[in-house]
């Protein structure tokens, strides 16, 4: 710090607090990783989603349905309301 500042005239800094975000494919890497953080403790400010693509086989959405009530915590399930076959 500068010889003619003092510590009353620096400026505060306003920091943001930090957002934890996990994003979820439906396979197993991501999953393994929510239920390792949870088993650790480590969850406590993790928002969750997922991208659905439209083409996900129903036994996806069954998985992120148990995953979401072992977690304990809503998967946001984002969507751009146009399939996958739109969009190729």
């Amino acid at each position: 710090m500068p010889a003619e500042m003092s510590d009353s005239d620096a400026t505060p800094i306003n920091v943001k607090p930090t957002r934890h975000i996990l994003g979820l494919s439906g396979g197993k890497d991501s999953a393994a990783l929510a239920i390792y953080l949870k088993d650790q403790g480590r969850d406590e400010q993790i928002e969750y989603f997922f991208c659905d693509t439209g083409a996900e086989l129903p036994e996806v959405y069954k998985y992120l349905d148990r995953l979401e009530d072992y977690l304990d915590r809503p998967i946001v399930r984002l969507s751009s309301g146009r399939d996958f076959d739109h969009h190729l």
